[in-house]
């Protein structure tokens, strides 16, 4: 993950989830996603740690984001099998990658099998 071009550590942020858009209802045992109507949205917030004698969050460096989660139906297709590869800006497929520290841009494709 990077934030404005730093590439970050996973030590170097946590990543949190949340029930409501305030994000103020974090998702654990006793608060679970409840679908309605077969789909919900689940809030994210990553937060930037604060590093030295120790660790604090730094919530108002926090990013916030959401994703949709929904029950499987009839147009649901199965990845449980599925190829990805990736390819570059120049549609050139890419098997290895050496770590530089900088971020990184791919192209995924995916491919399901049939049947």
């Amino acid at each position: 993950m990077s934030i404005g071009g730093v590439t970050l550590k996973p030590s170097e942020y946590e990543i949190r989830y949340y029930t409501d858009a305030e994000c103020t209802r974090e998702m654990n045992k006793d608060n679970p996603v409840r679908l309605s109507n077969g789909r919900a949205a689940v809030y994210v917030k990553i937060i930037p740690m604060v590093k030295g004698n120790y660790t604090l969050p730094n919530e108002r460096d926090a990013v916030k984001g959401f994703y949709t989660v929904w029950t499987k139906g009839d147009k649901t297709k199965d990845f449980s099998n599925a190829k990805v590869t990736f390819y570059d800006a120049h549609n050139k497929k890419i098997t290895k990658i050496n770590y530089t520290g900088k971020p990184v841009m791919l192209i995924p494709r995916c491919k399901l099998a049939s049947g």
